[in-house]
Parts: C-alpha cells; structure tokens; sequence
C-alpha cells in the first residue's frame, strides 16, 4: 500500500476522522479528533518531511510520513487537536499542481506555507476556534515556526526535533542547499507574545540538539529543553503529556 494509505490507516485506528479543506493552490488532508467542547483554542499538529528521498537521489511518487509520531501524540492530547497535512501529502490522487520538488527542495516554500496558512484559517473559522497553538516535529517546527510568523491567531510554538535552521542542517549533513525554501533563522524573530518551547534530543543524530540551542537564543523568550534519552523519533510519547501540562 501506499505511504498515504498505511498513514490513513493508521490514524482510523485512532479513531481519527480525515477530512479535506481547500489551501491556496492545493488541498489538505486534516485528521481530527472529535472531542465536545466549548474551548476556542485549536491544537494544531504538524509532522515531519517523511519520505523525500528513495535512496537519497530519486525524488519519491508520495513523500507522505512512514512514522506517525504526531498522530501519536496527538492521541495523547485531551485538547481540541487536529493533525494538518502538507500540500501533496496525504493525498489518494496526486493534484495536477503537485511537483516533486514541492516536498524535496521546496518544502518550506512560500508556497507551500501560505497554503497551509490558508487552510488552517479556513478550518479555524469554520469550526469557531480563534486561537491556535502549533506542535511541529522534524520539519513541521520549520513550518510551525513560518506559520506562526503568518498567523494572528497563533498563541504558543513547540517544536520537537524541530529543524530551525535548514541552512546549517543541510550544511552539516552534506546536504544539496533547499533552494526555494524559507528559512526560519534568516526570519525575523517570532513576536513576543508567542510563547516558544522548543524541544531537542540528546541522541538525535538527524537534527543535533546544538542547532536547536543556538537557534532558540535567537528568538525572544524562547525556552530550550534537552530530553537527554531522546533520539530523532524516540521517545517523544514518554515526555508528551508532562510537557503538555507544564506548558500550557
């Protein structure tokens, strides 16, 4: 099955409902947790790059996450939350818009974030929600921190593994430069009334807790945390709900 249907199937089992709604340009594929209430702040959940690459050359037909360490922690969440797909992830039919370079080099294009900026407001407004709170593993802090920069209604960022700085990751790993791409260290630093965690592992070995440290500094009031045990994709869940409580 495809990487789209395996990550589908895996949030039903949740008991998460997908949905479709319309970005600039493309749609977005938005799994949901159906929880009653009258709270007016949304958890919005944004996972990684997933799968780019084959082999680290040929540009993949469906670049959507193999590992759902989002929806994960999502599950564990007890707030309103939703987990909002990428242009091109997620998709059953590929949109006559998508390009392999919208999730290789251009990941984090103005394109891509307005997109996504779009379609959570649109979410936000349709079902009353007026302020949001965005949660981005991996590349999804990339994003996280680019929308949040974007949005009035964005209340608080928490990164996990998040890749602030793509110049220097790519830099490090010896990675062809995201040409095409923003960069959250060459943007101006988020506003002050943002609050910022940003979340690192001591063992990640994909994106080192060093980069994450010194990018933090750059943002006003940020606080860094180091999970000493926590590799790239490991072990978020341990941590998730403890941080979820002293945070927020």
């Amino acid at each position: 099955s495809s990487a789209s249907s395996s990550f589908e199937k895996k949030a039903m089992q949740k008991g998460l409902e997908l949905v479709y709604i319309k970005g600039d340009g493309f749609e977005h594929a938005i799994f949901r947790k159906n929880i009653p209430t009258n709270k007016k702040i949304l958890h919005v959940y944004l996972g990684g790059d997933g799968t780019p690459w084959f082999q680290g050359r040929y540009a993949t037909l469906d670049p959507t996450p193999l590992r759902p360490v989002m929806l994960d922690l999502m599950k564990m969440d007890q707030s309103p939350a939703i987990y909002l797909g990428r242009p091109c992830y997620h998709q059953k039919k590929m949109s006559k818009n998508c390009n392999k370079s919208l999730w290789t080099h251009q990941r984090y294009s103005v394109a891509i974030v307005q997109s996504m900026v779009l379609a959570l407001e649109g979410y936000m407004q349709q079902q009353g929600y007026r302020e949001a709170r965005l949660f981005g593993f991996s590349g999804g802090g990339t994003l996280a921190m680019l929308m949040a920069a974007r949005l009035a209604s964005v209340e608080t960022v928490i990164t996990l593994a998040g890749n602030l700085d793509i110049d220097a990751w790519t830099a490090h790993h010896n990675y062809l430069p995201l040409s095409g791409s923003l960069n959250p260290a060459t943007e101006p630093p988020l506003p002050v009334d943002i609050k910022q965690i940003h979340i690192a592992g001591g063992q990640d070995k994909s994106v080192p807790s060093f980069m994450i440290k010194k990018n933090s500094k750059r943002q006003k009031k940020a606080q860094y945390i180091l999970i000493n045990h926590a590799n790239h994709h490991c072990c978020w869940g341990e941590v998730w709900p403890s941080l979820l409580e002293r945070f927020l």
